[in-house]
């Protein structure tokens, strides 16, 4: 495998306690958000982490 093409890595995460999990990643590792939005009753928000990106999102997703 050839990984010198990997330029990023973005995962989506929804789940049923969003604001626990915002906190989870802002507050408890200390990460900082690089984007955060809310539209047509839905709000999601992009963690900057180096080339990885993670957005966590409402959802009835499961951790």
């Amino acid at each position: 495998m050839n990984t010198s093409n990997i330029f990023e890595l973005r995962v989506a995460v929804t789940a049923q306690n969003y604001e626990s999990l915002v906190k989870f990643y802002c507050i408890g590792l200390g990460i900082e958000p690089a984007a955060i939005w809310n539209n047509d009753g839905g709000k999601a928000l992009m963690l900057n982490m180096g080339n990885a990106v993670a957005k966590p999102q409402p959802g009835i997703g499961r951790l």
